[in-house]
This record gives structure tokens, sequence and C-alpha cells, in this order.
């Protein structure tokens, strides 16, 4: 073996610096409070109350009446009179029988004088419900010059007379749509009278009433335009907007509904839903595709808290604040420099660039241990103190550094790395496999790492020239 007992030299040279740019998320939130910045349905809040993210003044929406299909919500077939909910004067005079019966059996009045058949307004009134219209089925016979079959209905102050016959009446349907007093009224009430004097023949009967009317419902819905986004469309890459509310009742048979507009579709999106409670609570509706078609041209979100079209009786809905959370992507400037033993400094840029040649040498037999580099005259050494290569982050956020050759070394040399001092060694530099020198430098921050060869029988031919390419990302 040809063994160079001057120098078996190691030539590391071009230092390679290469910057890779990343995004930085970097979240902005804008609180808009219930009086001030956020918008319901087109009204801007009023001024003057000090606001945070959650202060608890609402604002107050009330819901909305509309009516249903009509809808029977009482019929009598007059097959029994239910005393529970008919009340039957003058000692029971009605019946239900099916002697001179309309159909199947019906309400006879069966005794003489005036008598009386009422329904009780706990059991059957129009609460609910609106538009109402009677009907049923009447019959008389026989009846004298003053006597009569007589309806009429109570608004809890007065009755009013809708049906009164004084003649004969074959068996017939009686319709009547009453005034707007009948509407929603607890106090309603429904009354059958018949007066008639002696004599078989004499009948006053009442079959089959029934009492419709439209069912009242109540709904709200409030449109919420966000305060103003400045960021652009483009580098947005989240959207949360959450809403804070609650309801002055609870109806847990009742859904709410928490959606967003879409500006491209023009179509709102669903979001969140629960049931109606006095709970205040906060939803929210994240979007991280297509976030464009959820910002309007003027930089504003829409989103929209409704409730089901069914509920029973009023109630409002209060909103207290919205809180809409973007997230965006801003350049970030990643940058480094080298510094070697003599002080020369080279800076990073994307495409890679050289610094000065490193040389580590075996001056004894081939088989020298824990060599240091030196830059090119060999009297600009690593030391203790001063590593061969010092790290600077010269860019404007953390990154982390790692090195790798760009070649295998041949098996009599050995090199090794530290980033604490000259003992002990943290690695192995032998392949193209990155090591990672630090994972977090801060800004202005630097690293220093100390490189160390081994030589064991190297010989002339084994001396090489290879690159340790050094490599930084944002972390």
């Amino acid at each position: 073996m040809n063994k160079l007992g001057v120098a078996v030299i190691a030539l590391f040279t071009a230092i390679i610096a290469i910057v890779f740019i990343s995004p930085v998320l970097a979240p902005i939130t804008t609180y808009n409070g219930a009086s001030e910045g956020f918008v319901i349905n087109g009204t801007g809040p009023a001024i003057g109350t000090t606001v945070d993210t959650n202060d608890d003044v609402f604002w107050t929406i009330n819901s909305s009446k509309y009516l249903g299909n009509n809808v029977t919500f009482f019929y009598e077939a007059a097959g029994s009179i239910d005393t529970n909910i008919w009340d039957n004067t003058a000692n029971g005079d009605w019946v239900a029988t099916a002697t001179n019966a309309c159909n199947g059996t019906s309400f006879r009045d069966i005794a003489t004088g005036l008598s009386h058949i009422k329904t009780k307004n706990a059991k059957v009134n129009t609460t609910g419900y609106e538009g109402i219209v009677i009907n049923f089925t009447a019959n008389t016979n026989a009846l004298d010059a003053g006597e009569y079959l007589n309806s009429s209905w109570y608004d809890g102050t007065a009755w009013t007379v809708i049906f009164n016959r004084q003649a004969n009446l074959a068996c017939g349907t009686q319709n009547f749509t009453l005034d707007p007093a009948a509407d929603n009224n607890a106090n309603f009430a429904l009354n059958l009278s018949c007066l008639h004097n002696s004599g078989a023949a004499e009948r006053c009967v009442a079959d089959d009433v029934r009492i419709t009317g439209a069912p009242i419902y109540y709904t709200t819905a409030a449109n919420i335009t966000s305060k103003q986004i400045s960021e652009s469309e483009s580098s947005i890459t989240s959207l949360n907007v959450s809403l804070s509310f609650r309801f002055n009742r609870t109806v847990s048979t009742s859904n709410w509904y928490y959606e967003i507009y879409n500006d491209v579709s023009t179509a709102w999106e669903a979001g969140t839903t629960g049931t109606l409670s006095t709970t205040e609570r906060t939803e929210s509706i994240v979007k991280t595709t297509s976030i464009g078609n959820y910002i309007n041209a003027s930089g504003y979100v829409k989103v929209r808290l409704r409730t089901d079209t069914n509920i029973s009786g009023t109630f409002q809905m209060q909103a207290d604040y919205l809180n809409t959370t973007v997230e965006f992507t801003t350049a970030a400037n990643v940058g480094f420099n080298i510094t070697l033993p003599d002080n020369s400094r080279t800076n990073s840029n994307s495409a890679g660039n050289g610094t000065k040649d490193l040389n580590i040498s075996s001056n004894a037999n081939g088989s020298e241990k824990n060599v240091n580099p030196c830059v090119n005259t060999q009297t600009e050494c690593q030391t203790a103190s001063l590593g061969a290569l010092r790290f600077n982050n010269s860019g404007d956020t953390n990154v982390k550094w790692l090195v790798s050759l760009n070649a295998s070394l041949p098996s009599s040399i050995v090199l090794f790395g530290s980033n604490q001092s000259a003992n002990p060694y943290n690695w192995s530099i032998n392949s193209s496999a990155n090591l990672t020198v630090n994972a977090s430098i801060p800004v202005g921050g630097n690293q220093t790492l100390w490189i160390y060869a081994n030589f064991t029988d190297a010989v002339t031919a084994d001396a090489v020239i290879v690159r340790l390419r050094s490599y930084s990302n944002q972390t």
C-alpha cells in the first residue's frame, strides 16, 4: 500500500447555501360586538355601549307570524255528549240520539222551553288559530211562531249570534266565517240553543260540529354581515365566522339553523343547527376551501341565523356578537449566511452560493484522528471555541439548519459533526442524508458546527473533493 506521509487531503469545497421560502400562517381576528361593527338585517347597531367579545349586550330580533293551511282543530260527531267538553244546561235537555238524527246519531233537544248546550272554553278554544270557520248540520221541525234553533259564539265579553232558524229546516250543513275577534282567543266558546213548546213533532237537531282555522306559526331569520375583511382573498387559508346568540324561551321541538351565504352560487349553505334554548351559545362555520366564494366583492361575509317555520307562540332571537377570524399567508424572508474560521462570510441564495474551500489533511501515516478543517492556507483552522461553520439567521422568521454531503467519502475517511463543542460528536456525516444541526434558529440567531475527520490507512488515491451543502427552511 502506498501511503502519503505528508498530506492525504480530503478537500471540502463550495459549501452551497440554498434558501427555501415557505408561507407563514398569520391569524387576524376581528370582534364585532352587538353595538359595533356587524349589521343585522341591513340595520347598523346603536352606538355608545362599551363592547368586548362577549358583552351580553344583545340585539333582539322578534319573531314573525305566518299562517299555515286550514285545519280542523275541533270536530264533534254527536255520538255522545261528553261533559268534559259540553255544558248541557236545563237538566240535560240535550241528548245524543239516533231518533230523527241527520247522520247516525245527532244532538237533539228533547224537553220543552229554552235549553242550551255549549262548549267549555278550557277544552275548546281558538288559541293558536286564525280565520275561524264554524260549520254544523242543522234540522228543525214543527216549530211554532217565536220558537227557534240558535247558534252563537263567545269572545270573552259578549255572545254573537251566527244562526237562528224559526221554521222547518231539512238536514243540511250551515257554514259561518267568524270575525277577527274569534282569532287566537282562549275565551272562545260555541253555543247551541233551542226554544220550543210541547208537541211530539217539534224538534231541534244539530250534528257534525266542526271548527277550522289556520294554525298560527312563528319564525325568524336574521341576515348578519361581518366587519369588512381587508386581506386579499387569494392569501386567506382559513375563514371562521362564529356567532354568539340565545333565545328568550326554550322550544325543545324547534330548531335554529346557522348558515353562510355563497356569493358565487347565490345560495345559503348549511352550517350548524340545534334546538331553541335560553342558554347563550357560540356556533362557528369554518371554510378552508373556495374561501373567496364566501367573501363578496366589498370584503364582507354574510351569515344567517334562522328558526323553524312552525314554532308555536312568539319568541325572540338575541344575538350577542359576531367574531370573524381569517388565517392568511404572508411572504417570509428565509435567508442566512455562513462564516468560516477566517471570518469570511458567504450569503445564501436560492440558486446556491459557494464559500471558500475547507481542507482536512492527514500529515502522518494516513491514520490521524480528530483532524480539524482549515481555510486554504492551513493557518486559519477550527478550534475548540471556533467551529468550522457558523450559521447566521439573516431572515425574518425562525429557520431550521440542515447539512448533507453531495457524495460519499472513501471508507478510509470518516467525517463527524457536532453542534455543541469539540466533543462529543453528534453525527457521522458520510452520506447525502440530511442532518439537522439546529431545528429552530431564531431571527438574528446563530449556530456553530464543528467538523472533524478520522483517517484510517488513507492513501493518496483516497484524496477526494466533496461539497457540504447547507439548507434552511422555515419552522
